[in-house]
């Protein structure tokens, strides 16, 4: 059909995939107009293209995990208000250039509020990179061996907000450290940064041997900061004790 062609060359995918079933609908009315089935059509349009890029944006992201910020459970953590977390998804922090800074052990769900903020911010329609440490790291030190690092730090640079995730489950060379450290220098009040670890600054040094550099990278990150502390049990060691807590009872 040559209006279905004449669609696809103005790039109007909601309009080849509404306008007949839509005309059905607004014929089968007693009043309608043409301008009022145009704007209907405009509007699934508009709708197709705003979930087209969230998807887009969700996919350019680099999750790997779909764990969503309803399913995390706040009565794990009493300190952190239901308000505060709903003023974090909003991303109004991301257009300050500040950044947030989550602590928790291992399981208490740092990834899983990251994954959860993130989708968030990717349907508020920022660009959202996420990675974990090592992955990114590895992403670096290879970029820089092929002499392709600019063109690598170009791709980080679109992005809104970095997330970097169990930034301390690596065990850095001085020469990996440098090379955060240069990226964290560098979007220092020019872009928002989410990093996750599982110890709290004052633990950095002693865990990264490189006091200066450790004091370097806590200074560029406090500023102009958010923190979570996620002080609570691990849920997988909390589901486990549960877990083995209904086998006694079931012995019983």
């Amino acid at each position: 059909m040559q209006l279905e062609q004449s669609l696809k060359k103005l790039r109007l995918p909601g309009f080849i995939a509404n306008y007949q079933d839509l005309a059905v609908e607004f014929e089968q009315q007693k009043n309608y107009s043409v301008v009022e089935y145009l704007d209907a059509l405009v509007q699934l349009e508009l709708e197709n293209r705003a979930q087209n890029k969230v998807a887009r944006l969700a996919k350019n992201s680099g999750l790997r995990t779909h764990k969503l910020l309803n399913e995390f459970d706040l009565a794990e953590v009493p300190s952190l208000l239901p308000s505060k977390l709903y003023e974090l998804a909003k991303g109004t922090f991301i257009d300050r250039h500040n950044n947030l800074l989550i602590f928790g052990a291992t399981g208490t769900g740092k990834t899983h509020l990251c994954s959860g903020l993130a989708h968030k911010w990717c349907l508020a329609g920022y660009r959202v990179y996420y990675s974990k440490a090592a992955s990114l790291v590895a992403e670096l030190v290879s970029a820089q061996t092929a002499t392709t690092l600019p063109r690598l730090r170009k791709k980080l640079d679109r992005h809104d907000v970095v997330i970097i995730d169990d930034l301390l489950h690596h065990q850095y060379t001085r020469s990996e450290l440098a090379m955060l450290l240069a990226l964290l220098s560098d979007y220092y009040e020019t872009k928002a940064v989410l990093i996750s670890a599982h110890l709290p600054f004052i633990k950095w040094g002693d865990y990264l041997n490189d006091e200066i550099a450790v004091a370097m990278m806590v200074d560029k990150l406090i500023h102009h900061s958010i923190i979570i502390e996620l002080n609570t049990e691990s849920y997988r060691i909390k589901h486990a004790k549960k877990s083995q807590q209904v086998k006694e009872e079931e012995r019983n």
